[in-house]
């Protein structure tokens, strides 16, 4: 969550400096990460925190491009559970897409409390003021957020964009105070910030552009699912459904149900049940479920509970040399290596 609000509002400090130190001095990043930072001619333009092994496992990268998008990536579980509190920077506007829950968030300059879902969409701006709220251990926290520099956002006015969008138009457009505007995101959002999640922390050249073109059409999702109608997003029942078939997933790993199964239990047909499931997610059922194990492989290895065997079969997998695969595939090194760092 401290990650979330410091990341999401970066361009909309005087000096992106500033900004990048403020997420660098955050409480949830002090003394628990190795802290890389990369310049271009000028400012900051890349930072990348990595949890130390006797923390959690995971990292928060942002980028920043010479248009003044920034680009953050939170993709990490804590081991312990950690509060946080901070005082929020000015935004023209941001977009944050959670992947996953994992935490709370309290922000009384609205009033709000609350523990965002995964496939939940915030679009915000102006200063939130003082943000706090609580990362739960164990639990995997993943958020694509985005922030917009002012040119961008007003060149979207002088076209229009935004007047054919009330909800936007009415978050925007509300005066001086700060706005937010909490919606679900369409599967098409959820998709491609899933994929955004999985490109590399640390981006080559070729993958920068990668990333920024993907970042880019996340922003044209959003904009073409707020011209959309209510109707066309998910009902709180599918959203209900969702979440209980998430919770039977993670309690079932190690023999999940089929899909016919999981969706006459949580009372949708397999048709609703998937097209919702990657509307919230981003992810494929099949792809939810690989990604918990290794989620759940990587924090075995790390607390070294049994070799890379045992920790096949915990999770699942009975060939040790298919879990070694998707496990170096996940996290781009083999799980007998992650130990041995880890260790």
């Amino acid at each position: 969550m401290r990650r979330y609000a410091a990341m999401s509002s970066l361009t909309a400090a005087e000096s992106a400096d500033d900004a990048f130190v403020l997420c660098e001095e955050s409480s949830l990043l002090a003394g628990l990460c190795d802290i890389d930072r990369r310049r271009g001619a000028g400012p900051v333009r890349h930072l990348l925190a990595r949890l130390r092994a006797g923390h959690g496992h995971g990292c928060m990268a942002l980028q920043r491009f010479d248009s003044g998008l920034v680009v953050g990536r939170t993709d990490y579980t804590l081991r312990q559970a950690r509060p946080s509190r901070h005082d929020d920077l000015d935004s023209h506007f941001g977009v944050m897409l959670f992947l996953s829950g994992g935490c709370e968030v309290r922000i009384p300059e609205l009033g709000l409390h609350c523990a965002p879902q995964p496939g939940e969409l915030w679009l915000r701006r102006g200063n939130l003021g003082s943000i706090g709220g609580i990362q739960h251990a164990g639990a995997h926290i993943a958020v694509i957020s985005l922030e917009l520099p002012a040119p961008m956002v007003a060149a979207w006015h002088e076209e229009g964009c935004i007047a054919q969008r009330p909800a936007l138009a009415r978050l925007l457009c509300a005066g001086a105070g700060p706005g937010l505007l909490r919606t679900q995101a369409a599967a098409t959002s959820a998709s491609i910030a899933a994929h955004l999640l999985d490109l590399p922390a640390v981006p080559g050249a070729v993958q920068r552009l990668e990333l920024e073109a993907a970042a880019l059409s996340l922003l044209a999702a959003v904009l073409a699912e707020e011209k959309r109608p209510p109707g066309a997003r998910l009902t709180p029942r599918q959203r209900s459904a969702v979440d209980e078939a998430i919770d039977i997933l993670r309690a079932e790993l190690l023999e999940p149900p089929t899909i016919g199964t999981l969706a006459r239990r949580v009372g949708l047909n397999e048709c609703s049940l998937k097209q919702a499931f990657r509307a919230c997610t981003g992810r494929t059922i099949g792809a939810f479920v690989r990604a918990e194990r290794m989620q759940r492989a990587q924090s075995l290895l790390e607390a070294g509970i049994g070799n890379v065997q045992a920790v096949a079969h915990h999770v699942g997998y009975a060939n040790a040399s298919k879990f070694a695969t998707a496990f170096r595939q996940q996290f781009g090194v083999s799980p007998s290596r992650f130990a041995r760092q880890a260790g």
